[in-house]
Order: structure tokens, then C-alpha cells, then sequence
């Protein structure tokens, strides 16, 4: 399919809008016509998929016109922001035979278009891909970038469009996309999201969480926990994590996966986001950074501490001021610790230096922390400070 001619207005519009998907020439390569640019005037292809609903797929095959001049021509590419949108490049003889191009980028032996072959663009929406909610119809710009033969390598850029947007079966209250934010590792934190029907009768199945591993694979995550309340026109669903031991600090990903007895076999799928953090947490920087400072003079720093585990008291006693060789410099500073109004669970710290170091070039080490005197530390949190002359 190719699209009408658009207007001369449209098109600059148009490759204005596509600029920021340029693919530069790499090194010495000649630019062939005008890669996208404002006011550049070349065919455009489009295609307008229309609405499609969530979970289905659209596929389309589009012609692409090549440069009768500089061939043989490679297709080494096919931009657009949209990954949920996949391509395959098609040579076509005159005859109809067909053979498939690789388009990655790679020089491929045999993949230039040969005389009086036609090259074709197959675009498949994937629409599962999307959150699970309604997406209006928009145009994404997008090029097909071919490559002369060498020593030159000239680049020719197509530009084209194509529109889609999705309809989801249901409306996900507040949104398609649970996100946890963070999630203290002693404690357990749940979240739900209401599932309306839209007056569609379906039925629910047993929700379950999947989570990717190494390699892609899918594992079931055992700190996880979800229950489905359903009274048959809407559902809530209930997430709650309470992150294992096994678990480290940092980013969540998983996905619950829902059944539906319709007779497509959909799924209703929906992501679930948030970042594990330790027990304590310690507000950013988690340093004292005294930075350049006249070594004679006191200065302050301070840090909000949060121990979110309810099991312990919130409060920390000083266990240790000691310089990163080992000396106790517990003399040489003040530490105290405040409550914070309206905040049980939080602390700020304040180390402050006493001036005393005259002789040094810079001080080094760390305030150590417990929970009751005698204890272990609980945490260390490093200071530092550099003489400003």
C-alpha cells in the first residue's frame, strides 16, 4: 500500500517531526537526497491502522520507493520509537517470487535489491505489548534507511508514518500500571487497582505474577501475594510484596496475569513496578561531605535516617567516630540525634566538626551507629572534609 501524495505543509511538518530519528552517515559515507530534515521533500509512505483492541494484532505490507540511481541499494534499517511496532523488509521480483531481507544494519551478502526488484515493508502492531488501557490514535514518524554499495556506502532515508490506537475491554482504576515505589525490605506493602468491565460479561480467572530471570525465562516470585475480589461487574485486585531475603536492593519488575473465559483466549496483563531498599534508609548523599573547608572553624552536615523496621526501636545510639586509618576521632566531633515530629520511624543526625584538626590536610572516616550500646553496628555512614589552604 502507498500512500496519496501529502500536502508540501504536511510534509515539512512531518520531517521536522522525524528529525530526531536521523540516522547520521557514519565516517565519509555520502549522503544520497536529503536525510530528514525541515522543509526536505521526499515521498512519504503511510499507513493508517485505525483503532485496534488491546491484545490483537494488525499487520500491513507497504511498497518503498528506491532510487532508480546509485543502486544496487541494502535496506540497513528501520527507525521508529515505537517498539511495540515490528518490520520485515521484502524483495519482490517482477514474477512475485519474494525473499526476505535482513534490514539490521549488517553488510549482508546478497540482500542489495537486484534489477527490477521492488522493496516492500511488512509493519505488525503488537498491541499486547501496551498497557492494558486506551491509547488514542496518533501518528509515529519513522524512516526506512538504505545503503548504497561501497566504497561510498551512500545513505538514502524514506520517511513515512503510520497511526494506531488501542481499545482496552477494561478500565484499570487509578491506572493500567501498579507501581509500588519503594518497598522497605522488613515490611509488608500492598497496593490495589480496581478492574471495571465495562459492562462486558467476563469472567476472571486465578491471578498469577511472572517475573523475568536470567536469559528471558519466567519464574513465579515467591514474595509476592495476590488475591482477586469479584463481584461479577468489577474487581479488585490486591498486590503486596514483602520482599525475601534473597532479594537485593534495587528495581522490581513483574507482571500479574490474569485469565478471561473470553473466547479469544485473552489475558489480561498488568505491570507492577517498584525498587527494594534496605531497612534503614539514609537520605541522599549518605555522606557527610563537609567538602573545602577552613580546618580552624566548626561545621555541621546532617542526615535523615528511616528504620522501617517496626520489630526495633527507631532510635540509634553512637558506637564510634573513627578516621579511616583507625584513629577515634570522637573527640574531634559532636553527634547528635533528633527525632522527627510526625515521623516515629525517623531520625536526623547531625555530625558536626570541632575545629581542631589545624595541623591536617583533610580528615576521613566514618560514624558508626547501633541500636542499643554494646551492639554491633547497624550503620556506618562515611565522612569526609578537604583544608581549603
Amino acid at each position: 500500500m502507498v500512500a496519496t501524495p501529502m500536502t508540501a505543509g504536511t510534509r515539512r511538518c512531518f520531517a521536522a517531526s522525524l528529525a530526531s530519528f536521523t540516522l547520521a552517515a557514519c565516517g565519509g559515507d555520502e549522503v544520497v537526497g536529503t536525510p530528514v530534515a525541515a522543509g526536505a521533500i521526499q515521498p512519504v509512505v503511510e499507513h493508517d491502522f485505525g483503532v485496534i483492541p488491546h491484545g490483537e494484532r494488525r499487520a500491513v505490507e507497504l511498497t518503498i520507493p528506491v532510487p532508480q540511481e546509485g543502486g544496487p541499494w541494502l535496506p540497513v534499517a528501520f527507525q521508529r520509537s515505537c517498539t511495540c511496532v515490528r518490520h520485515t523488509f521484502v524483495a519482490v521480483s517482477p514474477t512475485g517470487d519474494r525473499r526476505v531481507i535482513a534490514g539490521d544494519g549488517r553488510a549482508e551478502a546478497g540482500g542489495s535489491l537486484l534489477a527490477q526488484e521492488s522493496l516492500r515493508l511488512g509493519l505488525e502492531v503488537f498491541t499486547e505489548e501496551k498497557e492494558a488501557a486506551d491509547l488514542p490514535a496518533s501518528w509515529t514518524p519513522a524512516q526506512v534507511v538504505l545503503q548504497g554499495p561501497g566504497p561510498r556506502l551512500a545513505r538514502h532515508f524514506v520517511p513515512l508514518r503510520f497511526r494506531f490506537g488501542v481499545e482496552s475491554p477494561f478500565e484499570l482504576v487509578p491506572t493500567a500500571h501498579l507501581a509500588l515505589d519503594e518497598l522497605p525490605r522488613p515490611i509488608r506493602y500492598e497496593r490495589s487497582l480496581r478492574i471495571d468491565r465495562r459492562g462486558r460479561d467476563v469472567k476472571f480467572g486465578e491471578p498469577i505474577a511472572v517475573e523475568p530471570v536470567a536469559d528471558g525465562v519466567l519464574q513465579r516470585p515467591s514474595d509476592v501475594e495476590l488475591r482477586l475480589d469479584d463481584d461479577g461487574k468489577s474487581a479488585v485486585l490486591w498486590v503486596a510484596v514483602k520482599p525475601a531475603e534473597a532479594r537485593p536492593d534495587g528495581p522490581v519488575q513483574f507482571e500479574v496475569r490474569i485469565p478471561t473465559d473470553r473466547s479469544d483466549g485473552y489475558v489480561l496483563r498488568i505491570p507492577v513496578s517498584g525498587a527494594v531498599v534496605g531497612a534503614i534508609e539514609v537520605e541522599p548523599p549518605k555522606v557527610f561531605s563537609f567538602g573545602r573547608l577552613d580546618l580552624a572553624a566548626p561545621r555541621e552536615m546532617r542526615l535523615r535516617l528511616v528504620d522501617h523496621d517496626p520489630s526495633r526501636p527507631a532510635d540509634f545510639v553512637v558506637v564510634g567516630v573513627t578516621g579511616n586509618d583507625g584513629e577515634d576521632l570522637a573527640a574531634q566531633f559532636e553527634v547528635v540525634l533528633e527525632p522527627v515530629e510526625g515521623q516515629p520511624r525517623q531520625r536526623i543526625v547531625s555530625l558536626r566538626y570541632l575545629g581542631r584538626l589545624t595541623g591536617a590536610r583533610s580528615f576521613r572516616g566514618e560514624l558508626r551507629l547501633a541500636k542499643a550500646a554494646g551492639d554491633p553496628p547497624v550503620l556506618r555512614l562515611p565522612f569526609v572534609g578537604f583544608a581549603d589552604r
